[in-house]
Order: structure tokens, then sequence, then C-alpha cells
């Protein structure tokens, strides 16, 4: 009996001691599909048809996509491949970091041409990358702030879509601030010039 405890103490302590990697590294990888919703920071007119007049011209709503919510680190620890390329435009990828760090893309096998969007904490689209093959990439992609995720499109779809960096993602792990009223800084009234000048 006591000879069983040792075993299974032993086994439970190796275990125990496994590199944190490894398992990550042999851990399927695991996501949802959800709805993301782009809202532009400015207004952009859909292009008239030949027998529009300016007077009809309306904004483009509001860009719907169809993505995989993923965890950032299958980016890096995937157990094998898989595609970061959609078949359309609605569609995407989308990997979230656990906390706002520095976002680095390296050289990976996706050989697809992809528009990457990098996103901060508050879901402001800071920076894209157009057309970029992971495949082809000579060294690694670092985001010039820190960012809480990635959305890759499919390459070319931020022009059709028209998406620009200012551009906000609509999803539950990006917030914005609350709202906050104050009175004006002190000085920051004009004062009224004295007579005679």
């Amino acid at each position: 009996m006591k000879h069983y405890f040792r075993i299974l103490l032993w086994s439970l302590l190796w275990f125990l001691a496994l590199p944190a990697g490894f398992a990550a590294a042999n851990a399927p990888i695991m996501f949802s599909r959800e709805e993301v919703v782009i809202r532009r920071a400015q207004p952009v007119q859909q292009p008239l048809m030949p027998w529009q007049s300016k007077d009809e011209a309306t904004a483009l709503p509001d860009i719907t996509l169809d993505a995989e919510i993923r965890d950032a680190s299958t980016l890096v620890s995937q157990n094998g491949w898989f595609n970061l390329s959609s078949p359309n435009d609605h569609q995407a990828v989308m990997l979230l970091m656990r906390a706002e760090e520095i976002a680095t893309l390296t050289p990976s096998s996706q050989y697809a041409a992809l528009d990457v969007l990098m996103i901060d904490k508050e879901g402001i689209i800071r920076e894209i990358y157009p057309r970029l093959k992971l495949a082809e990439l000579s060294e690694p992609i670092v985001s010039r702030t820190a960012m809480l995720g990635l959305l890759f499109l499919r390459g070319g779809a931020h022009e059709t879509l028209v998406i620009k960096p200012g551009d906000s993602v609509i999803y539950r792990a990006f917030r914005k601030p609350p709202v906050s009223l104050s009175i004006p800084a002190q000085g920051a009234e004009t004062k009224p010039a004295a007579s005679g000048e």
C-alpha cells in the first residue's frame, strides 16, 4: 500500500512540474463564433449611382462581421496549422490577448494575403497592415503601442469595406472609458480687457 501511495505522489509531483508551455502547446485550439461590429469614426458616403443626385447620398452603415474569436496565444502555441484567412470580406478571425500588451506578428505558415487590424483596449483600430503574408515576413512586426486584439480579414477587405485607423470594433472585450463631465480648468476663462487700451 505504501508503494502505491509513493507512486501516486511521484506521478502527481511530476505532472505539476511540467512546464506551462508544454501544456499550452498541446492544448486544443478552442474558439467561438460571434458577431463583431465595426463602427466608423467618420461617416463615409456610399458611392452614388449614375441616376442619383447628391441629395440622395447616404452614409455607409456599420460593418457586421462573422468572426472566430480565439485566444491570442494560439498564434504562437498552435499545435498544427489553422487558417486565418476568410472566404469572404464579412468573415474574420479575432485573436484576443488576456491583457493589453505589445502585439507581435511573427512569420508563420499563413500564405494567404491578410489585412491585419491592431485594436487597443477601447476597441479603437490603431494600425492596419494591408495584404500581409505572414509566411513571407522576414522579421516580426511589433505594434507601436499596447494592444488587446488582432483582427484578421481577407486581404483587401479593409479597402472594400472602407475600414480605417480610428474606427471602433464593438465587442464585449473592448471597453470605452465612462463619460466624464468636469468644470473648466481655472484660468481658462477670458478676462475682459482693461479700459483705456
